[in-house]
């Protein structure tokens, strides 16, 4: 299950965390963000060169130097695990997996002297 999802320099989301749950409703004044997390989920999972000066807080776009980051942590939740136990019987297969299995996964545009460099999505250490 996402845990949550951090976006630094995205658009109006500067440094913000988007925590969830099983259920999150999101709800905001207008300009607030909501579909601008919407956005930054579908550039994560497709990511492209030309996306940086479009995505990028607007007193980062002339800097010589910026990064747009988006970091997805995911984290392995019991009623998961229960479920893939039922699935699979075999112990030898399916060992009991830990409760505090995590994971992060982050984009990041990263632009210097003009050149824009894109890294992602990859998976970084969670700890």
């Amino acid at each position: 299950m996402i845990k949550s999802i951090h976006f630094k320099n995205f658009k109006v989301l500067r440094d913000a965390t988007l925590p969830l749950s099983r259920f999150t409703l999101i709800v905001g004044a207008n300009g607030s963000g909501k579909s601008t997390a919407m956005q930054a989920l579908s550039k994560f999972v497709s990511p492209s060169y030309a996306d940086s000066y479009e995505i990028i807080t607007a007193d980062q776009k002339h800097a010589d130097t910026a990064t747009v980051s988006i970091t997805i942590d995911w984290a392995l939740d019991e009623r998961a695990s229960e479920s893939s136990r039922k699935k699979i019987q075999d112990t030898i297969i399916a060992p009991t997996l830990p409760s505090d299995l995590s994971v992060r996964l982050m984009t990041e545009w990263k632009r210097e002297n003009g050149k824009i460099n894109l890294d992602g999505p990859k998976l970084r250490n969670a700890g």
